[in-house]
């Protein structure tokens, strides 16, 4: 230190090494590699240890710069479905209406709700869509009642019009008749005149007339014609029935008593 009588103490350095190199940093480290001097943290603190986070927080942890996956200045985004990535369209979870973790499925009848059964568009045969129907009798793709029939049962309707009856007709043709009216009998058409008889015209209710024959009227030559309700007697050569009483005529009838 060039000082007479020293102790070399003037121009020691920290370490005190004569006119020596080494110096103290801001750490009070005595020496003279001047690489490990401290530094000051992200706080201002000489040979501190707090930095800054991926954030650009002094000794923060991450987070207030992370997206929804805790990714540090990440591009994960927060969809419906939850977090997911920049290049999702976040409708994972979305049902078939688009509802986010919804409930609704996808049928072959296409997008329905919770709960159906998702045949609705199914037909008869149970095909999606498809063109098979009931028929009238509740068959599917059935051909309904068949010719000739009045029901599903195949019954037929009978002479009175209705489905599955038992009325039949009979042998006089008629339906759900005994075989009375067409059985014939005959009445006798009496008579009691105080004169001669030329000519004789009567109608016949409750029954119909098929013939007439016999009588004083046949004793008479009397020539009889007959309609269902109507008799009619003449003489063409005119000849009369005597006065008296007796039997006239005798009629055939069908249907009932005259």
């Amino acid at each position: 230190c060039d000082v007479c009588d020293g102790d070399n103490g003037s121009c020691s350095d920290c370490a005190g090494v004569p006119n020596g190199d080494n110096v103290v940093d801001n750490c009070d480290t005595c020496d003279s590699d001047s690489s490990n001097d401290c530094v000051q943290d992200c706080a201002g603190n000489w040979g501190g240890d707090l930095v800054d986070d991926e954030c650009g927080i002094c000794d923060g942890d991450n987070s207030s710069c992370a997206d929804c996956a805790g990714v540090p200045n990440g591009d994960s985004w927060e969809s419906d479905c939850g977090c997911v990535a920049s290049d999702n369209d976040g409708n994972d979870c979305d049902d078939c209406f688009g509802t986010p973790n919804g409930s609704a499925w996808d049928s072959d009848c296409g997008c329905v709700p919770e709960g159906n059964s998702g045949d609705d568009c199914d037909d008869c045969a149970g095909t999606p869509n498809g063109s098979s129907q009931l028929d009238e009798c509740g068959v599917c793709d059935g051909d309904g009642i068949v010719d000739g029939a009045c029901d599903c049962a195949g019954n037929v309707e009978d002479c009175a019009g209705d489905c599955g009856g038992s009325a039949e007709l009979d042998e006089c043709g008629e339906c759900g008749g005994d075989g009375s009216s067409c059985q014939e009998t005959t009445v006798d058409i009496l008579y009691a005149s105080d004169e001669d008889i030329a000519g004789f015209q009567f109608n016949v209710n409750g029954a119909s007339v098929t013939g007439a024959s016999g009588g004083a009227a046949a004793d008479a030559g009397f020539t009889v014609q007959t309609s269902a309700s109507v008799v009619l007697g003449f003489s063409f050569s005119g000849d009369v029935i005597p006065a008296g009483s007796g039997v006239l005529t005798t009629l055939t009838v069908t249907g009932g008593d005259p």
